[in-house]
């Protein structure tokens, strides 16, 4: 039973051939029977033998492995054309000992017997006129071992699976049941009394299973380190092995030699002098005709792999059960089975997908196979749906999502997704899909973000609006707006997309929305004082949870967006026009005024008291700028027509004219804070009292002060009617007194000694 040879790459056996082998019988006898060729392969078959296990038990011993039909599809692939009966191959005729078969394996016939059942195998029912596929199948399940064992047995024992002009001998001696290597120079003795086809592979197939079932009996057992001859003849040395499992110590027991590292490299070749082919080409064949002999195909899967195989390659790994169910990989695919849902493959991008996104614990089992959607590919599983395309790749569809993307048109409506959810931070999950972003979350269901408001979710996500309440929808003809939990968005084909977030919102409709206020340039933003503002097309609108929302447009808005929230704090109330062709709006720090001629400035609270007393805008005109503080701590502030100065002690007064002249040329230093009005004086002047003296001016002079000390010696001496109007402002002398021009004298002024005139 220990056939060691080599598969010699010849091709198919010539009849010349065939008698070759007699020239070499005595070199047969060392090394065994010389058989055909096997199937070529691009890499060596035997990567991958494992002494310790050179099949798996689940391979070796599953009977049901292949049926009659695909074993006979197998046999008539082996051999396409039986040439026997061709020139010089007519059956009967001698050869090599023997004499040419009636047939070939894939169309060999014979009677059978019945055995009964045993202590190994089960009840053979024999019967007429049995073809070899049936007799292996039968066998195979009676016994309990693979029909591809039994398969690679017949052709590495005697090349009856792939020989086209078998010989008598061949059938006789099929898988080399009693041939033990007894024979001289180690060749096979046969014992005649086990020959026969039928008998070969039934006794075969017994003897697996007896070594299985009585293994104190026998050399080689599971679970031990055993001694194994490299080859029949014992000089060549021997190694130790762990044998793994039951079927690697019936292949010892069967042919008790390890192939060594030369017969290995030599993949189908031969190796040395010490070289044993039996153990290895069992391994080969397998490999090359049913795959890795290691790794075995659950039964679950059969139906599954006979279907798809052929373009999932080799089986890569054994089956492993996984959340109550099973897994098995394949080089080009993955087997799943669940009992629900049965044997379904997951392949390719699908695949990959699955993989990346924590398996069948994350998404359930495939519930059917993938078929074609649109440019791509989908596949649905338990608690997910996976897409694929070769733009997106594969990704996978939950939950809420997978569930409104299924009823609401799919690919066709939202093209395929492009990312795999993510969770935000309030909780919802979004998915990014070629023409939108569908939005999930337990409480509000899904919902779809699409276009400009899309890109604003790109950019800004969750923390845009809050979740969105409904679809988007057309406003004011160009526009699109859409209902969040924070707020609504909106753009138009002029704008981005911003938020109007719940507070500023009552507020916009109150104005008339995007009819009147166009639409958001900005999200809103907070200011100082704690209320927030947010810019429209046609305004500004600022909000605060106690005052609520006000509107700011016009130069009014043009000072907001030069000086923002430091204008003049909150607006109060919507701006109203002022004197005709102004514009007035109350804030909480003051009134800010603008007209057509000048910009938007804040009237201040304390200014405002002054302003409106001396006539307003009628009067005075419009502030020129914001108030600014003197040195004096005073503040001042510029009007078309005077200035008002303001001060919490003295209040608020004016300047206008040629005082206002003199009060824009040397500003505070004039003569400290008016306390009051200007009066005019002697017909053609004015005079006005400051803080620290009076100021006088003519149509003749301009503006000067006479300062307290001065000014009694001017009202001494006759005041403007005799001295005229001051031409300078007093100054020092060199000797410490003071002296000032008027129109007609000068008066000297020193500490002490009063006013004198000149």
């Amino acid at each position: 039973m220990a056939k060691n040879t080599p598969f010699v790459l010849v091709g198919t056996r010539s009849v010349a051939a065939k008698c070759l082998l007699v020239a070499v019988a005595i070199f047969a006898l060392a090394v065994g029977f010389i058989a055909p060729a096997a199937p070529a392969v691009a890499a060596n078959p035997s990567d991958g033998f494992q002494a310790g296990n050179i099949i798996s038990d689940a391979n070796f011993y599953d009977g049901s492995a292949m049926t009659a039909s695909q074993i006979q599809t197998f046999l008539n692939e082996r051999v396409p054309r039986c040439t026997i009966g061709d020139p010089g191959r007519t059956a009967g005729t001698p050869i090599y000992g023997s004499t040419v078969a009636k047939f070939c394996l894939r169309n060999f016939v014979m009677d059978t017997s019945t055995r009964a059942a045993n202590a190994y195998c089960g009840a053979y029912l024999g019967q007429k006129g049995e073809t070899a596929a049936r007799i292996i199948e039968k066998v195979s399940l009676a016994c309990g071992i693979s029909p591809r064992v039994l398969l690679i047995t017949l052709e590495k024992e005697q090349s009856l699976v792939s020989d086209t002009w078998p010989t008598e001998n061949q059938f006789n001696k099929a898988t080399g049941y009693g041939c033990p290597d007894t024979g001289p120079n180690n060749s096979a003795n046969c014992n005649s009394a086990y020959f026969g086809f039928y008998n070969q592979v039934y006794l075969a197939a017994w003897q697996f299973k007896v070594y299985k079932a009585k293994p104190n009996s026998f050399n080689f057992q599971k679970g031990d380190t055993e001694t194994i001859l490299w080859h029949p003849n014992r000089e060549c040395g021997t190694s130790k092995v762990l044998i793994e499992n039951d079927a690697t110590a019936a292949l010892y027991t069967y042919t008790p030699y390890r192939p060594n590292a030369a017969a290995l490299a030599a993949g189908w070749g031969a190796g040395d002098s010490c070289s044993a082919y039996g153990n290895r080409n069992f391994f080969n064949f397998y490999k090359t005709w049913f795959g890795n002999p290691i790794i075995s195909l659950d039964k679950k899967f059969v139906d599954l792999y006979q279907l798809l195989g052929a373009s999932l390659g080799e089986i890569q790994t054994n089956a492993v059960t996984i959340e109550g169910g099973l897994r098995q990989e394949l080089e080009k695919g993955t087997f799943y089975w669940s009992e629900q849902y049965g044997a379904v493959a997951v392949v390719n991008g699908i695949r990959t997908a699955l993989d990346e996104g924590g398996g069948v614990a994350s998404v359930g089992f495939p519930t059917r196979a993938e078929y074609a959607l649109g440019a791509g590919w989908t596949q649905p599983f338990e608690r997910a749906d996976i897409f694929w395309t070769s733009a997106t790749k594969g990704v996978i569809v939950r939950n809420g999502i997978d569930k409104f993307y299924r009823e609401n048109g799919e690919a066709e409506a939202f093209g395929f997704p492009l990312e795999n959810e993510h969770e935000r931070p309030d909780g919802a999950f979004e998915q990014a899909f070629e023409n939108g972003t569908l939005v999930w979350s337990s409480g509000n269901g899904t919902a779809l973000v699409q276009g400009k408001i899309l890109d604003a979710f790109k950019a800004q996500g969750s923390a845009l609006a809050g979740f969105p309440l409904g679809k988007a929808v057309a406003v004011d003809g160009n526009g699109v707006s859409q209902e969040f939990t924070l707020g609504t968005v909106l753009a138009s084909d002029r704008t981005a997309a911003f938020v109007v977030k719940n507070g500023m919102r009552t507020g916009f409709l109150n104005y008339g929305g995007s009819k009147v206020l166009g639409f958001p340039l900005e999200n809103e933003h907070e200011r100082a004082d704690g209320a927030f503002e947010q810019a429209f097309e046609n305004g500004t609108l600022v909000w605060s949870s106690g005052n609520g929302t006000a509107l700011v447009q016009g130069k009014i808005l043009d000072a907001f967006k030069s000086q923002g929230s430091a204008l003049a704090g909150f607006p109060l109330g919507k701006a109203v026009a002022a004197d005709g062709n102004g514009v007035s709006q109350e804030f909480t720090l003051g009134t800010v005024l603008a007209s057509d001629r000048t910009a938007a400035f804040v009237v201040k609270n304390g200014m405002w008291t002054g302003f409106l007393n001396y006539g307003g805008s009628k009067v005075l005109g419009f502030p020129l700028e914001n108030e600014h503080e003197r040195p004096d701590g005073a503040f001042e502030q510029a009007f078309e027509n005077g200035i008002l100065v303001w001060s919490s002690g003295n209040g608020t007064a004016l300047v206008q004219g040629k005082i206002l002249d003199a009060f824009k040329s040397q500003g505070s230093s004039l003569a400290g804070f008016p306390l009051r009005k200007a009066v005019a004086v002697d017909g053609n002047g004015v005079s006005q009292e400051f803080t620290l003296g009076t100021v006088l001016a003519s149509d003749r002079t301009a503006a000067f002060v006479v300062k307290n000390g001065m000014r009694t010696g001017f009202l001494n001496y006759g005041g403007s009617k005799v001295l005229g109007f001051p031409l300078e402002n007093e100054y020092m002398r060199a000797d410490g007194a003071y002296m000032q021009k008027f129109e007609k004298g000068t008066l000297i002024w020193q500490s002490g000694k009063g006013v004198s005139r000149l």
